[in-house]
């Protein structure tokens, strides 16, 4: 099975991104592929960190549909077929674009994401199967944003309202999914689009304000296909070390925070703490290359 390395990124996450491919180089076979899906507008940028295994991609060239910006901001896009997009949607849309990368799965990596010691994705494949992480707990059940976005894919999968509050969540810094699942998803989501067409489900998604591509993939394997037919397996073991508030970690707790590590091949420092990515090589060992 070809596993492809996919990371949506843009320009606030340049410095953690590059980061995640240093850490690709030193710790994941040579011969897997990293693709960088960044704006145009952030193409010249990270044009330089493309190499023989790193691909950056533009947004545009992989979203079936043209969804031009809205010039002077980054927040909006617009296409004349539906409601202007935030940029929080468009970038759920890029991700379920995927598709377009010849691959059989994909392992989606977050770019403030890296890897901290030597992993094999295809190691995770068990007969032709690919894991597929959810995780069933108590608290997801009262958190808002799982209800909403459990309700809003529901409704794009053109499913019955939730009988029960959804106590199932999907949401990880890293994923794998498949992309012959991704193109029927597309197709099922389309059946119900805006003036149809093999694209109509890009229209549907842009219609929301709040909206998550994890729960919408999730549902569907869950609910749809089911889990064997999908050719996936469940897996909740966290394999990666987060922080998650947007508070920075100074030195000395980096160095505190990387002791924990444990077994975990991954961390993740969120990117909007604005951590020094100096200090994050260093406790790391993932000194940039000479």
């Amino acid at each position: 099975m070809r596993i492809a390395l996919v990371t949506p990124s843009f320009y606030l996450d340049y410095e953690p991104c590059r980061i995640l491919i240093d850490s690709v180089h030193k710790y994941l076979p040579p011969d897997l592929q990293h693709y960088v899906i960044v704006s145009q507008d952030d193409l010249a940028l990270f044009r330089g960190c493309a190499d023989a295994r790193t691909h950056v991609i533009v947004q545009e060239d992989v979203v079936a549909e043209r969804f031009w910006r809205v010039p002077f901001t980054r927040k909006w896009r617009v296409n004349p077929r539906t409601l202007p997009v935030r940029g929080w949607i468009w970038q759920q849309m890029v991700k379920l674009s995927i598709s377009a990368i010849d691959a059989d799965a994909y392992m989606i990596i977050d770019s403030d994401t890296f890897f901290a010691e030597p992993f094999d994705p295809s190691s995770l494949v068990v007969d032709g199967k690919v894991p597929f992480y959810r995780e069933e707990k108590d608290w997801y059940e009262t958190n808002p944003n799982t209800q909403e976005w459990t309700k809003v894919s529901r409704r794009l999968l053109q499913l019955p309202r939730a009988r029960r509050p959804q106590r199932v969540g999907y949401v990880n810094p890293w994923g794998f999914w498949r992309r012959d699942v991704l193109l029927k998803l597309h197709a099922h989501v389309s059946r119900g689009g805006i003036g149809g067409g093999p694209t109509a489900w890009l229209r549907r998604v842009a219609r929301n304000l709040n909206f998550s591509e994890y729960f919408l993939y999730g549902i569907y394997v869950e609910e749809v296909l089911g889990m064997v037919a999908a050719g996936h397996y469940a897996i909740d073991r966290h394999m990666s070390l987060d922080h998650f508030p947007d508070t920075p970690l100074s030195r000395a707790e980096l160095v505190e925070f990387a002791s924990k590590r444990g077994d975990k091949v991954m961390v993740m420092i969120n990117g909007k703490s604005r951590t020094s990515t100096g200090d994050i090589r260093s406790a790391f060992g993932l000194l940039p290359p000479a």
